[in-house]
């Protein structure tokens, strides 16, 4: 209205101010990893040490050490024991990584389904965000090409962001050959670590490990026996153990080396190759006969000439025959480990040289059926 003073233009209303919110990483879901495959269960012996180690330095510090890391060798050897270990480390150690496991024929059935049911981003988006990504059995891509394609891309990118990448095979990167030299070379970029047959000390080892864990009551003598008997791999070693074990509980024994005999001879070896390992008491009670001596003669302290001889043919034996470590050796004669180490040692060394003693150990092996 004319002469009105106009009213004041009211300022426009404030607005809030606009959030853009990032979409929500899906969650990751933590490996299934096996709790008995630690560091602290794995028993490390010549035949995987490196392999050790190499798996220990990757999971105190993951991408900064041995990346890729790279561990072959034969089924039932240790190799996802390790790959386990590894997991189980980093997640106790450094809890926000995210850590992934799978083997190999898993990531190429996961891939094949992602396509199929056009879900491929959030494939992609699973594996390629992750601090570990341990694959076992990675043999098992090669020769499927588009997975083969798949998994180079998902290794590159993580290795360019410094992810660490482990991949465990039953053999080196070279015997690879329907991988692609791409994939090779990048293998081969990191530490190649392998995992043989345990040796004898290892797999006393592994079998005293199993049965401390497990509460498995067993003669050290058992133990030695059934390492003796079985050279294969550690699975077959400790499922041994559980089968002896298992049958001394049914039926109420304790367990005893006639058990041992009894279980490796129906299912594991050849019933003669048992039995033509000798007990430590069959290795003594032959050299006693065979010198016309007592046990207590060849386990005492006498140094006559003849009683030195059968004392040091005893401990060749028991090394060699019954496979028995040197200390062990040791502690029956009240002698340490050098001191069996030499014995043997003269009278390996003295065999096809001297006609006696020749004679002498060729009619004890046949005695004791080796």
């Amino acid at each position: 209205m004319l002469g009105e003073t106009p009213a004041e233009e009211c300022p426009p209303a404030q607005r809030e101010p606009t959030i853009t919110l990032e979409p929500e990483p899906p969650p990751f879901e933590k490996p299934a990893l096996n709790p008995k495959y630690t560091f602290e269960n794995f028993v490390v012996g010549n035949s995987n040490r490196l392999a050790q180690a190499g798996a220990m330095s990757v999971a105190r510090a993951p991408g900064q050490s041995y990346n890729p890391l790279f561990i072959y060798g034969g089924a039932g050897l240790g190799k996802t024991h390790l790959m386990h270990a590894i997991g189980h480390y980093v997640l106790q150690t450094h809890p926000r990584l995210r850590v992934a496991y799978l083997s190999g024929e898993t990531f190429a059935q996961q891939y094949i389904t992602a396509l199929r049911e056009h879900r491929i981003d959030a494939f992609r988006q699973k594996y390629r965000n992750v601090d570990v990504w341990l694959v076992d059995d990675i043999q098992f891509i090669a020769g499927k090409e588009h997975t083969k394609e798949e998994f180079f891309h998902t290794f590159n990118t993580l290795y360019q962001m410094g992810r660490q990448v482990v991949f465990a095979s039953d053999r080196p990167p070279r015997e690879l050959h329907t991988m692609d030299d791409r994939l090779r070379s990048r293998f081969e970029a990191g530490l190649i670590a392998d995992i043989a047959p345990p040796e004898f000390e290892t797999r006393v080892a592994i079998l005293q490990k199993r049965a401390q864990i497990e509460g498995i009551q067993i003669p050290d003598q058992v133990i030695y026996h059934i390492a003796q008997a079985v050279e294969g791999n550690v699975r077959t070693l400790e499922g041994v153990l559980i089968s002896i074990a298992a049958r001394a509980s049914v039926h109420g024994k304790p367990i005893t080396l006639q058990l041992a005999n009894e279980v490796l001879a129906r299912h594991y070896v050849d019933e003669k190759q048992v039995h033509a390992i000798p007990s430590e008491q069959a290795v003594l009670q032959a050299v006693c006969q065979r010198f016309g001596l007592s046990t207590q003669d060849i386990l005492g302290d006498q140094r006559s000439r003849e009683v030195l001889m059968a004392r040091q043919i005893a401990m060749y034996l028991l090394r060699e025959k019954a496979q028995l470590p040197l200390q062990q050796i040791g502690q029956m004669f009240g002698k340490n480990h050098s001191t069996v180490l030499h014995a043997y040692n003269r009278v390996k060394t003295s065999l096809n040289k001297d006609k006696e003693l020749t004679s002498i150990i060729y009619d004890l092996s046949a005695v004791l059926g080796s």
